[in-house]
């Protein structure tokens, strides 16, 4: 499990938030699950920060090998990571226990953007009030009384929904370089 969180954290190089949303399924729901990635995404990609995220038919690993910090290779794995398709959206759904954590991503031109529920930023309250009048988000507190986490279960139209509304922001752009 906390291989999984630190993935997330690792994947999304965002947020020090301390609220998340979450999905109780793999999202989209009912959408196929890929069993590799498509052959246009494969390739080797950086971002600003100089870490690389080289994508293979069917894993990925991203980080720099150059630093110690991190370094993370993950193989498309059914109910724990798991890939799906949504549009002109690519859908990455990481199990943490028993919810998903969910990162869109789409390419542009050669180049990968990343999407993720972004909590941390000034604008918490305008994307929680979206995320409300899209589907139900139940709170989960911490023993301090304070909202950890909300938790989603969104139909296929909630969730198209929740993507053309902006609830996903882009949290990072990778550059292919081969």
């Amino acid at each position: 499990m906390k291989h999984l969180f630190l993935l997330t954290v690792v994947v999304l190089a965002i947020t020090t938030s301390c609220t998340t949303v979450e999905f109780e399924t793999p999202q989209p729901k009912k959408g196929d699950e890929l069993s590799e990635f498509p052959k246009n995404l494969l390739g080797i990609y950086i971002d600003d920060s100089n870490d690389t995220l080289n994508i293979l038919k069917n894993s990925f690993n991203y980080g720099n090998e150059k630093s110690t910090t991190f370094h993370m290779a993950e193989t498309l794995t059914p109910n724990k990571i798991i890939l799906k398709k949504h549009e002109d959206y690519f859908v990455m759904n990481i199990r943490d226990s028993s919810v998903w954590d969910v990162i869109v991503f789409k390419q542009n031109k050669k180049n990968i953007l990343v999407y993720y529920i972004d909590l941390g930023k000034e604008n918490k309250k305008e994307i929680i009030n979206k995320l409300k009048k899209i589907t139900t988000a139940k709170e989960i507190k911490n023993d301090k009384g304070e909202i950890e986490k909300y938790i989603v279960n969104p139909t296929i139209k909630e969730f198209k929904l929740m993507i053309d509304s902006k609830i996903f922001s882009k949290v990072n752009e990778f550059k292919k370089i081969e």
